[in-house]
């Protein structure tokens, strides 16, 4: 894949997702984006994810050090799955009732589809 393709695949990517956002806020209704650090699962939220950080910082230099870019794409698909499934739960469990967390899903389904399909 060249330069151009690339470049390409990348802004058409930011455009699906942005189109999608719009799209599933007027589907479901969400007026203002609510965030997890408004609610009482503040400091669960930022352990959890700080937690998930530290643990994803300290794997990337073993998995760069394998120089195969199989298992750098695995890493980048798997640190988006788990740091999106930690979105999407928190989102659930403290800020069900404005269904954002559906929202959530989809674009970072989207995202890890291109992940995961980026040559």
């Amino acid at each position: 894949m060249n330069v151009v393709n690339l470049w390409l695949l990348i802004v058409g990517g930011i455009i699906l997702l942005f189109a999608l956002d719009v799209l599933l806020k007027k589907l479901l209704g969400v007026k203002k984006r609510r965030s997890v650090h408004e609610t009482s699962g503040k400091k669960a939220y930022q352990w959890v994810r700080g937690v998930a950080a530290v643990v994803f910082v300290s794997l990337l230099w073993p998995v760069l050090s394998l120089d195969s870019p199989f298992y750098l794409r695995v890493f980048w698909v798997s640190f988006f799955v788990i740091m999106t499934g930690i979105e999407v739960w928190f989102e659930y469990r403290y800020i069900k009732a404005s269904r954002q967390f559906i929202k959530t899903l989809a674009l970072g389904s989207v995202l890890i589809t291109f992940a995961l399909f980026l040559h």
